[in-house]
């Protein structure tokens, strides 16, 4: 009688371990399929917000990607309902010819671009500014939650070609294009110095001091270089005040 029982005993132990391993998976295969259904919910609520689309923006770009042109659009958007009460559902921007501006940063692998786009239906023009990494650096600045579009009205009387519609802008404004600058300058080497901005928009310019001669403190040449690469990223440098250093070392 105590082995039948002993032998009981244990096939229901059997049972239960199975049992319970069942349950354990049955309840480990739902929360991955919860959360897989919370991540598509959350990115098709991503993708379906109301959007404002570049009409030419793969002509323009064409090596910018889907999920830019999708992001950007959300962006845009934004920042049109920030000035407009109402938008048309068939409401379409382009780029403006001849404002386009791509730059490649080879030191961390950024896509940049930047250009004016024109909203005829509103008669309305903002200037965009838009980053990617590639997938091993994006990866790493989506985890730090940088924005990767930034929008903002337009101030250079030349580039305005609508009437005055008083632009609001929203998270950003002209200066945070010094932050642009100040960032951008830091993945940059010039021929024979290095560029630093402090948080004021003023920039130096350091000379290696393997250089030959002193630079004088409004050399063209030198100041020209960092001007022609803040020009090659859509932005003024007029909007900057400049200083040649000649130093024997360069500190951050």
């Amino acid at each position: 009688m105590d082995a039948s029982s002993n032998h009981a005993k244990a096939n229901y132990l059997v049972l239960l371990a199975i049992i319970l391993q069942i349950v354990f998976t049955v309840f480990i295969v739902a929360s991955l399929l919860n959360n897989t259904r919370s991540d598509e919910v959350e990115t098709k609520e991503y993708m379906s917000r109301a959007s404002l689309p570049v009409s030419n923006i793969f002509e323009v770009f064409p090596d910018f990607t889907e999920d830019g042109a999708k992001e950007l659009n959300n962006s845009l958007y934004e920042m049109a309902k920030l000035n407009n009460s109402e938008i048309n559902l068939a409401t379409e921007a382009t780029i403006r010819s001849g404002t386009e501006h791509a730059y490649f940063f080879e030191k961390t692998g950024l896509n940049y671009y930047s250009a004016i786009v024109d909203i005829p239906n509103l008669e309305q023009s903002y200037r965009f500014f838009y980053e990617v990494f590639n997938r091993e650096k994006e990866e790493k600045m989506q985890a730090s939650g940088k924005e990767r579009s930034m929008i903002i009205c337009l101030n250079n009387e030349e580039d305005i070609i609508y009437p005055d519609f008083n632009c609001k802008n929203g998270s950003y404004d002209q200066s945070s294009l010094i932050y642009l600058v100040k960032r951008y300058l830091s993945q940059i080497d010039f021929d024979s110095s290095i560029a630093r901005m402090d948080n004021n928009g003023n920039i130096k310019i350091f000379v290696y001091p393997s250089n030959s001669r002193m630079v004088p403190p409004e050399d063209s040449t030198v100041i020209g270089q960092v001007k022609d690469f803040i020009k090659s990223l859509g932005i003024r440098p007029d909007i900057f005040t400049f200083e040649v250093v000649n130093s024997g070392g360069i500190s951050e």
